[in-house]
């Protein structure tokens, strides 16, 4: 094998460690979601949804960055997405070291074009990271209801941080837009409910 495939199957071993990242989120089976759930999700929203959008975006440069934008937590982790601005800015620097680490495995062509995209989702700046960002938040707005807001209780998340969280991204699109408003509702079914335990 040459050194170019010996690279990409390398990587592709190497990724392995993907699979065992485990998020905040619950599944329905109890058990926490990991990332290779998370971005399999996603990419079933936008399979499905497809036809609704393909005259406003890139469907497969937003696949491609479906399948990275995560894919640096293998080595930066997972941090939950209700955390202090340090927090944030912490996970924002060991994600940059982790892109730089990851990325130089694969062939210079491939690393190159892999990193730029997930530098192009993180800047959030073009249509497609924002609604790749979007179809993110919808996914564990979704998850948090079919989990009926386990983690929010655990990590005291209220509703209006719920409702708020990556607001601008459901924003940049009119259907990530309706889809969140008929989500919201059933989010503040989970909320009143709990609401009346307490």
């Amino acid at each position: 094998m040459d050194e170019r495939k010996t690279k990409i199957i390398a990587f592709l071993r190497e990724i392995d460690k993907f699979k065992f990242i485990i998020r905040e989120i619950y599944r329905t089976d109890d058990k926490k979601e990991t990332n290779s759930d998370h971005v399999w999700h996603i990419a079933m929203f936008l399979l499905l949804f497809e036809k609704d959008v393909a005259e406003r975006v890139d469907i497969l440069k937003c696949f491609k960055m479906i399948l990275i934008h995560d894919i640096v937590e293998m080595y930066a982790g997972d941090t939950f997405a209700f955390v202090d601005a340090d927090a944030k800015k912490e996970k924002e620097v060991q994600e940059i070291k982790a892109a730089e680490k990851l990325f130089g495995h694969l062939p210079e062509d491939l690393g190159e074009e892999i990193h730029n995209l997930w530098k192009e989702y993180e800047a959030a700046e073009t249509k497609e990271a924002r609604f790749v960002k979007g179809l993110d938040r919808l996914q564990a707005f979704n998850q948090n209801i079919i989990s009926n807001g386990r983690i929010w209780w655990e990590r005291n998340v209220t509703f209006d941080k719920a409702k708020d969280y990556k607001q601008e991204f459901i924003n940049s699109d009119e259907l990530l837009t309706e889809v969140y408003n008929d989500m919201l509702e059933e989010v503040k079914k989970i909320f009143d409910d709990k609401n009346k335990q307490s």
